[in-house]
């Protein structure tokens, strides 16, 4: 699905790759083997692929072979993918949108959604209100640290190694 037409194998030939009828892209984002992230000249991110745990944000499919329009205007976006599908439930894409306010889409095993585990697609961190308005947001392998425009430091997901600031793990 990573091609983007419609198709799960590979190709040998030249694709162009459509998001919307008028809709261009601007950036690409983020690519791999398993998926692909490209940001339009609105600022908005549309994204495909191997959706096993749901990264590409849509929530219903395994496999997304069409651009998914995650109808946000972003401001940068961080993406941790496992090493190998070993690991699987563990991919986590992070996005900051233009208005300091961040979002997820990703399973959230080790609650790096910040949703809570099983909250599925794209979704705002639930904690965004007590946050206040983020400057800058980043996903490690198994938590994510954000910084708001008061200069305070938020994190969330496993604390396994103490990685998070606190003494006991938040999962």
């Amino acid at each position: 699905g990573v091609l983007s037409n419609g198709k799960t194998q590979n190709s040998y030939k030249f694709e162009k790759i459509v998001l919307n009828d008028n809709v261009k892209i601007a950036e690409i984002l983020y690519a791999t083997i398993y998926n692909v992230y490209v940001k339009d000249t609105q600022g908005v991110v549309w994204a495909w692929g191997y959706n096993y745990d749901y990264r590409t944000g849509e929530s219903s499919s395994q496999i997304v072979t069409k651009p998914y329009c995650w109808n946000i205007k972003i401001a940068s976006l961080n993406v941790h993918l496992p090493l190998c599908y070993q690991n699987k439930d563990v991919g986590t894409v992070v996005a900051l949108d233009v208005n300091g306010t961040v979002w997820t889409a990703g399973y959230g095993s080790l609650g790096m959604n910040g949703r809570g585990k099983g909250k599925v697609g794209l979704g705002k961190v639930s904690n965004n209100e007590s946050m206040g308005i983020i400057t800058s947001v980043i996903v490690s392998s198994d938590s994510v640290y954000a910084i708001n425009k008061e200069g305070e430091l938020w994190v969330w997901g496993c604390n396994m190694s103490g990685n998070l600031g606190y003494t006991t793990n938040l999962l």
